[in-house]
Parts: C-alpha cells; structure tokens; sequence
C-alpha cells in the first residue's frame, strides 16, 4: 500500500512519524549559531561558482533537450 492510501487513517500515519505542528523547529533556529543562515556573501568565489555552473549546465540540458527533441 502506498502513503497517499493511508493518509486518512490516522492511527497509522502517528506510526509513520508525522510532522509535529508544534514550533520546535522554530525555537531551534532562534540559537546564535544560525543567525547568519542563509546570508549570501558576493565576494566569495564559491557564489560566483555556482552561479557560473548553474549557467553552463542549464545552458547544455537546453542545447541536448533541442538536440534529442529535433
């Protein structure tokens, strides 16, 4: 049996571990250490990395999609 057939029986999906709708997840990441999380810096060249390859593998699964697809 599939997930999607046991989702109206809620006995089973407290088995399957759902997701709490409490804010703990919230609490977790009020600490310090994650202040900064998700903060881009521009002058690092890991930015400029990955924004360079995102380009070039973007660019050839458009160029082998036209290719295949011709």
């Amino acid at each position: 049996m599939g997930v999607f057939s046991e989702l109206g029986n809620m006995q089973r999906v407290k088995q399957m571990g759902a997701i709490p709708k409490g804010d703990h997840a919230y609490k977790i990441l009020q600490s310090p250490k994650y202040q900064e999380m998700g903060d881009v810096n521009w002058t690092t060249g890991e930015t400029w990395g990955v924004l360079i390859s995102g380009a070039v593998v973007g660019t050839a699964a458009v160029l082998l999609f036209n290719r295949y697809y011709k």
